[in-house]
């Protein structure tokens, strides 16, 4: 996809939805307000590179091969081009809204996109492990030895 081809005045630039009217303001599917749009901003939109084309492709042509949308989907992962591959299965979308494999492929993208953005949990430290811990025992054992001895002196 080209900067020209998402800044049509038909559609939205940012995810190529069909404006209803002219004058309306913003998309009503992902809410870019129009007047802020800029070429220059089009051309910072993610595209597919040259292997994400051809793995797209290649699930063009087999469109039922689960295993062909799952390549896709894990290269694009990798390369950090989920945006770019769920414009392609909206724009599929858009044409057919009833093609299962496009709302199954669109919500494992959402899923991933929403897994990279999640910040993995980290386990306390266990009391154990810390100085503090160890620095009372000690003084407690000391502690306790000293008692042992005033009380058998």
């Amino acid at each position: 996809m080209t900067p020209d081809e998402l800044s049509t005045d038909s559609a939205c630039p940012k995810c190529s939805r069909r404006r209803e009217e002219e004058t309306t303001n913003a998309c009503a599917r992902c809410g870019l307000v129009f007047a802020f749009w800029s070429s220059e901003k089009a051309a910072q939109v993610v595209k597919l590179d040259e292997k994400a084309e051809a793995l797209w492709t290649q699930v063009r042509r087999s469109w039922r091969d689960e295993a062909k949308h799952d390549a896709f989907l894990k290269y694009c992962s990798i390369a950090g081009q989920l945006a770019a591959a769920g414009r392609c299965y909206r724009l599929r979308l858009d044409k057919t809204p009833d093609d299962e494999m496009a709302m199954k492929m669109q919500e494992r993208i959402v899923a991933m996109a929403t897994l990279t953005m999640a910040r993995p949990t980290i386990p306390p430290r266990p009391v154990t492990r810390t100085q503090w811990f160890w620095m009372i025992l000690v003084v407690g054992v000391i502690a306790g030895v000293i008692a042992s001895f005033v009380m058998k002196g």
